[in-house]
């Protein structure tokens, strides 16, 4: 599906090297690298625990490939165990901090967009201050404590949509195992069942990776130009202009004027918007400067 040149082999742990590769979806081209299997005692630096723990962090979301021959259930608790080992969590939390630290002089710029818990604005800019954090923008989504606030500081524990890649459907027991795994996992993972030999499964897969990373695609539009851009912008959902217009270059935030967003859910199109518009999936923009 990538047009990755891989090796493929009955024997476990055949991937010594990470292997990049692109996954296309509609408009989007996803990324994926195949990287080499965790194993017991992969955090603590066993075989190539360390190299693969280290792109899981990195990566927007994760795929956790699990071997239908063989238990299921047993394959996905020491991928977890050893994800949760270096602090990478793949169910989503209530809540999450993103902090963006800037150039001296910014200042320190708290967006809340979800709720407090046990806490207030000034007890978070106070926690903040007191490590150091005076130039950032810190957005916080859904329900977050000074807890999570402080893990965003050292980057302490990160979590990272995931789904989970069932293969083998094609083999004699794997709708058991199949079965066992849904049973276990109790939906908090979305799983898609698949056969890389016989290609079942295989399609459904750039859809739910969409989904599972909650992103949105949003097209841009120069001023006085009658069509929109074919190649999106990829955001994360919950998103704003200024987001945008930060991707697109960083003058286009600090010399931001208005916006004009054209979209199905406005009664009106083009709307006239401010930076902290929230954007949603198909909306075309068209930002105009100062």
């Amino acid at each position: 599906m990538t047009n990755a040149k891989v090796s493929v082999s009955e024997i476990p742990y055949a991937t010594r090297e990470p292997i990049p590769g692109m996954l296309p979806y509609e408009d989007v081209q996803f990324q994926i690298v195949e990287a080499p299997a965790l194993m017991e005692g992969s955090a603590e630096g066993k075989s190539l625990g360390v190299q693969t723990l280290a792109l899981a962090r990195n990566a927007d979301g994760l795929i956790l490939m699990i071997d239908l021959s063989r238990d299921s259930i047993n394959q996905l608790t020491l991928i977890l165990t050893e994800l949760e080992k270096a602090r990478i969590l793949v169910k989503k939390p209530k809540g999450r901090v993103e902090l963006e630290r800037k150039f001296m002089g910014a200042g320190l710029r708290i967006i809340l967009i979800g709720k407090l818990l046990s806490c207030t604005v000034k007890d978070v800019r106070t926690l903040l201050e007191s490590y150091g954090v005076r130039n950032a923008v810190v957005k916080i989504y859904g329900e977050v404590s000074l807890d999570d606030v402080e893990d965003a500081v050292f980057g302490a524990a990160t979590y990272k949509p995931s789904i989970i890649v069932a293969n083998k459907m094609d083999i004699e027991g794997a709708v058991r195992n199949l079965e066992a795994l849904e049973n276990h996992v109790k939906g908090e993972i979305p799983i898609v069942a698949v056969s890389c030999k016989t290609g079942e499964g295989l399609n459904k897969l750039g859809e739910k990776l969409f989904k599972t990373l909650d992103i949105i695609r949003v097209y841009t539009k120069e001023p006085e130009e009658k069509e929109f851009s074919k190649k999106p912008f990829i955001l994360r959902r919950g998103s704003t202009i200024f987001d945008l217009a930060k991707n697109i270059h960083s003058d286009f935030s600090e010399n931001f004027a208005y916006a004009k967003v054209w979209s199905k859910r406005l009664v009106f199109s083009p709307q006239k918007v401010g930076l902290m518009f929230t954007l949603e999936d198909g909306d075309v923009v068209e930002i105009h400067v100062k």
